[in-house]
């Protein structure tokens, strides 16, 4: 059991990273030159980041403890942001 938690919640937070990667990558693009070509692009990897999504929880779906370590997994960036934003921020509670 051990062993699948620590497994599911590696593979969540690895493709987790890479999402960020991907999409600030392609932000950072964006953000240079607007245009209808960079926006086709930044959906494009909006898609491929939600495959690879789909593909992680694919892969370990039959068990429950990897599933859902991996599913923390995929939320731990996301959740490092927030709080980083939230304890910059000075007044808010």
């Amino acid at each position: 059991m051990l062993i699948s938690i620590i497994i599911g919640f590696s593979l969540g937070l690895i493709v987790s990273i890479i999402n960020h990667f991907l999409t600030t990558r392609a932000y950072k693009k964006f953000e240079a030159e607007p245009d209808t070509e960079h926006k086709k692009k930044l959906t494009n990897w909006f898609f491929i980041r939600q495959i690879l999504i789909i593909v992680v929880l694919f892969l370990v779906y039959r068990d429950m403890w990897m599933l859902i370590s991996a599913a923390v997994g995929l939320t731990m960036v996301k959740n490092y942001i927030l709080l980083q934003y939230t304890l910059g921020k000075k007044g808010v509670s």
